[in-house]
Order: structure tokens, then C-alpha cells, then sequence
């Protein structure tokens, strides 16, 4: 079942709040090369398991966060609205055993 893009656009209110309160951890996060790279080491990992189990929405994610950062997901969820996204720009902040 697709999601209505409630959860997505929640989150990007909340990168809008950040935006508001804390401009330059915004522009960190937003700019954050670590984010992209990890978004393509999962992509990665997924197509060399055959893409099993692999969400639609989640691969979609990827890549577009994979090719242009974090920035990119945000311009084209602005032109063509959250549906078809996961909530997922946690599972891309980078942990310290990556």
C-alpha cells in the first residue's frame, strides 16, 4: 500500500523548523556529504542482495538523496508533493560504527 506522504510531510516541517530556530545546523544537515554517501552505500547494499524486500517508495528515496543530497529530496517533494516517499531521512543520519 502507497503512503499519503503524512509522515514526510511532517518531517519537512520539522527540517522547516530547524530551518527557522537554527539556520546553520540546518545548512549542516542539508549540506552534510556523509548523508548522500550513505544513502548510495544502502542503495548499494540493495541491489547487490537483488533488491529483496526493497520498498519502492525507499529505493526512490535513495536515489534521489543519493544523486543530489538532501537538498534535492526537499526542491523536488516542493514540485511534486511527498507522495510516494518514506519518512525515512533518519535512517540516512550517519552512526559512528558507519
Amino acid at each position: 500500500m502507497r503512503g499519503q506522504g503524512r509522515a514526510t510531510t511532517k518531517v519537512l516541517g520539522d527540517l522547516e523548523n530547524l530551518r527557522t530556530a537554527a539556520p546553520r545546523w540546518y545548512d549542516a544537515l542539508m549540506d552534510n556529504p556523509a548523508i548522500a554517501t550513505k544513502a548510495q552505500d544502502n542503495l548499494d547494499r540493495l541491489q547487490k542482495y537483488g533488491m529483496q524486500k526493497a520498498r519502492p517508495d525507499y529505493v526512490k528515496f535513495l536515489k534521489i538523496v543519493a544523486n543530489g543530497g538532501l537538498r534535492d529530496l526537499l526542491a523536488k517533494v516542493q514540485k511534486t508533493g511527498a507522495v510516494g516517499l518514506p519518512a525515512a531521512l533518519a535512517a540516512l543520519a550517519p552512526r559512528e560504527e558507519d
